[in-house]
């Protein structure tokens, strides 16, 4: 049988497309070659030979039971294994006489001269017996490991091959195929100093598990997916005039899915490094970076140098580019819900190259930080990344007052909120802190809220919120407040919600996702179908 070894693959998003050599000593006229090398998870319907210009293939099968044939290697490999165990029992079982005649045990009238002969003697045979046990035993596992080897080759499926040579001699060939059972994902850093732009790393990780390990292979990767596919084909859409109870039927499923999701709020998680203490001054090594070629489909990176992935692994890591990303950088604060402050990068979205989306890792002048996602939304202008939290910035938030008073000619009640937030630089260097916070948004006409005071704040007067931009000296501290006033009917009830009603007229309600007037008594929008409730 021709064995065939990997000289380079194309490892798709999941898949890979595997290429093989070898050499067949052909015959002038016609050859029957028996090529093996292919992985039992191999795609057999893509497997096709390439030989020089003027070799002909007349035909071409797959044998799945090549382990069924007579004298095959791995039988030849037994016999030697077996001769080489025999050999061994042989040696213990001399060392070990040896070892028993040595006590002289019911042997009587030993002469003294020949004991003192056999022990003298005995160090010396034994060291001699094991030094040929500890060899046997060495040549026993390099068999044990060509054994498993041949078995695991005579498993594989076979490609019998007849082809025709104009003329004898040697002929290279190879032998290309689909593999599954292989893939790469893309792995991001975030590297920054705070100061300048972003460098934007993107890396791959590379896996296989086609139980055979590709040995200084050369690798080029593929950010597509050979799925072929075809072209959607758009359905007609046919309209009818239908019931009010109908509508509010068709789209009750989706209005309870969407009622009963959740907000979530993304969190990070803040891991932190000591710093090196060492005296030399340390830098991160790389591998040299891929060249990127773009293909009639897909991007192709090459590797620059020859690889080895291991059957089973999946931590085989590969640098591909690197991005310089312009972004400007603030501090902010939410101190209602979180005392701390934040570090924000913010990256315009036009800058982000499109085939950067997963999970990054950030490093903080060379600290690890934790990690985020990066999955930019083309409808917005900028994404925001946040690289750390601040410890020196130490924020308080406290109610200093809260008020009732009812006025009786109006028959309203009224409550005055008073807030404070104090923000303290614990930094030798100046900082700007935005600080963001909030009022209610009155969503019926008999309640009203008045912002009383701010502080210079920016009022986003459709969901009420507040943001400052606070300039700290080093080791500063600055206090800002906020006051406002809700008033309501007296003998009503205040409601606090994070659902947005839809807006009303004296004839009916606006949806507040396409803006049609949806009739009073209506729970879902008649041209869309929303719910007449929103999350904001």
């Amino acid at each position: 049988m021709i064995q065939t070894t990997i000289t380079s693959v194309k490892i798709y998003r999941s898949g890979a497309y595997i290429i093989r050599r070898g050499q067949a000593d052909l015959v002038e006229g016609e050859n029957l070659l028996k090529i093996g090398g292919l992985s039992r998870t191999a795609d057999t319907d893509t497997a096709r030979l390439f030989f020089p210009e003027g070799i002909r293939l007349l035909d071409l099968r797959f044998n799945f039971d090549a382990a069924a044939e007579e004298d095959k290697p791995s039988d030849r490999i037994q016999e030697k294994l077996d001769t080489i165990k025999k050999k061994i029992e042989i040696k213990q079982k001399q060392a070990d006489l040896w070892e028993e005649n040595g006590t002289f045990s019911g042997r009587a009238q030993q002469p003294m001269a020949e004991i003192e002969a056999y022990i003298l003697k005995l160090p010396e045979r034994l060291e001699q017996l094991y030094l040929e046990i500890t060899e046997l035993e060495k040549e026993q596992k390099a068999l044990e490991k060509e054994l498993s080897e041949a078995a695991r080759t005579e498993s594989l499926p076979v490609i019998e091959a007849v082809v025709a040579a104009p003329a004898a001699g040697p002929c290279a060939f190879e032998v290309r195929a689909f593999e599954h059972q292989a893939g790469w994902k893309s792995v991001y850093e975030i590297h920054t100093d705070a100061k300048g732009p972003i460098n934007l790393r993107m890396r791959a990780q590379l896996h296989q598990n086609t139980g055979e390990d590709w040995e200084n292979v050369a690798v080029s990767l593929l950010t597509g997916r050979p799925s072929g596919g075809s072209l959607p084909t758009l359905p007609a859409i046919y309209l009818n005039i239908r019931e009010e109870q109908a509508a509010n039927s068709m789209f009750m499923g989706g209005a309870m899915r969407m009622a009963s999701a959740e907000m979530a709020m993304p969190q990070m998680a803040m891991a932190k490094a000591a710093p090196m203490s060492d005296t030399i001054k340390l830098s991160r090594v790389e591998t040299e970076e891929a060249t990127v070629s773009s293909e009639e489909t897909m991007d192709a990176y090459l590797l620059p140098a020859a690889k080895t992935i291991p059957s089973g692994s999946s931590g085989t890591m590969a640098d591909l580019q690197q991005f310089e990303l312009p972004c400007e950088y603030r501090l902010a604060s939410v101190p209602k819900l979180d005392r701390s402050a934040y570090l924000i990068a913010t990256i315009q979205t036009k800058d982000i190259p499109s085939v950067v989306r997963g999970t990054a890792s950030i490093y903080l002048s060379g600290i690890y930080t934790g990690t985020t996602t990066l999955q930019p939304e083309l409808t917005e202008e900028s994404a925001d990344i946040t690289l750390d939290q601040d410890e020196s910035i130490r924020l308080s938030r406290i109610e200093k007052s809260k008020k009732t008073s009812s006025a009786l000619l109006k028959a309203t009640k009224s409550t005055d909120y008073v807030y404070e937030i104090t923000a303290t630089n614990t930094k030798d260097t100046p900082v700007t802190l935005n600080i963001q916070d909030q009022i209610p948004v009155s969503q019926d006409k008999t309640i009203t809220v008045d912002l009383l005071s701010s502080d210079k704040a920016e009022l986003e007067e459709e969901t009420g919120f507040l943001t400052w931009k606070l300039s700290l000296a080093p080791r500063e501290a600055k206090t800002i407040s906020f006051n406002y006033r809700v008033s309501w009917p007296k003998d009503k009830k205040l409601s606090p919600s994070s659902q947005k009603v839809a807006s009303t007229s004296s004839s009916g309600r606006f949806c507040p996702t396409c803006g049609a007037k949806v009739a009073p008594g209506l729970k879902f929008c008649s041209e869309c179908g929303s719910p007449m409730t929103r999350n904001i």
